[in-house]
């Protein structure tokens, strides 16, 4: 496991994993399928995962991805919790 995960790689495998699209991920995310394709393989490797199982067209999470994607969720809405922290002090 990595100590350093960028925050564009887990809104990557968060969005392939809502989608369970690469094409409407990619979209959605506004860059090219190849650059998701290379994040999400990034990240797996990163991570010693295999997030996503893809046959064909069709995507599926793996379990261990599947939980790796909701720790991701739980991460960034924690993050985002920190970050406004500063700033609701700084209003008191």
């Amino acid at each position: 496991m990595v100590d350093r995960i960028d925050v564009k790689l887990l809104t990557a495998v968060i969005t392939v994993a809502r989608e369970l699209n690469y094409s409407r991920a990619a979209k959605k995310l506004n860059i090219s399928r190849a650059e998701l394709t290379r994040q999400v393989a990034e990240l797996e490797s990163q991570s010693g995962l295999r997030i996503f199982q893809v046959r064909g067209r069709k995507v599926e999470v793996t379990r261990p991805g599947a939980e790796f994607v909701r720790a991701c969720c739980t991460f960034l809405k924690v993050r985002e919790v920190c970050r406004t922290i500063p700033t609701e002090a700084l209003r008191k």
